[in-house]
């Protein structure tokens, strides 16, 4: 007999929107890089980079982190592209002076 191939299933990702976020208290030196490592990641991980946004914010939502005006844009991008995941990207400080 000739070479005889399995057929999977195939698997269909979820549409992904990867988002990076510079905040006040998070200023890379280079935030370009910083970006693409991230992208980098994500492909390492077989995470679809089609659909990515960067932020910066100029101010923190005590409830939320993100305001309420990029809430709705990733939102509205989300829903425009059919978006069913998400990752986040954020350096989260931390005070060690805090008790």
């Amino acid at each position: 007999m000739g070479n005889q191939f399995k057929l999977t299933p195939s698997v269909q990702e979820p549409a992904t929107l990867l988002v990076g976020i510079l905040s006040p208290q998070h200023t890379p030196s280079y935030p370009d890089a910083y970006f693409q490592e991230f992208l980098s990641l994500a492909r390492t991980n077989q995470v679809d980079t089609t659909h990515n946004i960067f932020v910066k914010l100029r101010s923190i939502d005590a409830g939320y982190y993100l305001t309420k005006g990029k809430l709705e844009e990733i939102r509205d991008y989300c829903e425009k592209e059919k978006i069913e995941a998400l990752f986040f990207l954020n350096h989260f400080h931390h005070n060690r002076n805090e008790t």
